[in-house]
């Protein structure tokens, strides 16, 4: 028995802190290898795939942010029992060059580790751990949104929101109006996210609701002005804009207008970790 594992020291990550820990090698017997090292690597990439028929196509792209690697140990012998090599590394300083963490449909950005033993005369050992980077966001200062849809000239929903920066794990507010004479069934709050990537010339959208609530017609009171509170939390997806993918955060509000005449506003709004949410760090507990 051969095995690679990667222990690091903490969770999560933001700007400029250092990524330290283990690798650990186990194995029944005596071998030799060509050298260990690890490799920390931060990338965002991308993957469309069109099916046509029986033919498939995978078109992907890539950005690497950083690449560094660390040789833990030269070409020797590894003896049978359990050995323990520490790594350090850094995460940049520079807020600009690195998003956070992100997991989408078609587009990702990671951070990982990949740590391998090099063995000329069987598989290499490898062991790949994704690492969870956080980067606050700059919020704007704080500007009243308002829009609305009309019909036949005249407004039927008005939507207000007092800011279009939010922090995740806050509560997104906003007000709405329905106009004394709109016959509807329900008005809908939606928190909406839409991924669009890039791979070579083809261009991918998919969508998402992150959060809903309704509100029925016989609560809704015309004429005047409606609280409503949408909750997020962390594991939401903050936004960003990249070359190759981006992510987009909007509130979109509908009224349910029988046969099929519905009524929509729809806000952009930007949506990230705040510095007072980074400062909770969470460590993992080894005995190194």
């Amino acid at each position: 028995m051969r095995d690679v594992e990667i222990i690091a020291t903490k969770t999560q990550y933001k700007a400029g802190e250092t990524v330290e820990g283990h690798v650990i090698i186990k194995c029944d017997d005596d071998f030799k290898h060509n050298g260990i090292h690890i490799t920390f690597k931060g990338r965002e990439h991308t993957r469309i795939v069109v099916s046509t028929g029986k033919t498939t196509h995978v078109h992907t792209d890539e950005h690497v942010y950083f690449e560094d690697t660390s040789y833990l140990q030269e070409a020797g012998s590894m003896q049978a029992g359990e050995k323990r090599l520490p790594f350090s590394f850094q995460f940049p300083d520079n807020s600009e060059g690195t998003l956070s963490s992100y997991s989408g449909r078609n587009g990702w950005i990671e951070y990982t580790l990949e740590a391998v033993v090099e063995i000329s005369w069987a598989s290499d050992l490898k062991e790949k751990k994704d690492l969870d980077f956080r980067q606050a966001m700059e919020k704007l200062p704080q500007q009243l949104q308002h829009q609305c849809a009309e019909r036949d000239g005249y407004p039927v929903l008005d939507v207000e929101i007092e800011n279009n920066s939010f922090c995740l794990g806050d509560p997104v507010s906003l007000r709405f109006r329905v106009a004394h004479d709109a016959k509807i069934r329900e008005v809908r709050v939606e928190l909406k996210s839409d991924e669009i990537v890039h791979a070579g010339k083809l261009e991918r959208n998919s969508w998402k609701t992150l959060a809903k609530q309704s509100i029925d017609d016989d609560e809704v009171q015309r004429g005047v002005w409606m609280d409503i509170q949408l909750d997020t939390d962390e594991s939401m997806q903050a936004t960003f804009n990249r070359p190759i993918i981006r992510n987009e955060v909007s509130l979109k509000v509908t009224l349910n207008i029988p046969w099929g005449q519905d009524e929509s506003v729809e806000i952009p709004i930007t949506l990230g970790f705040c510095n007072n949410q980074l400062e909770k760090e969470t460590y993992d507990i080894f005995d190194f």
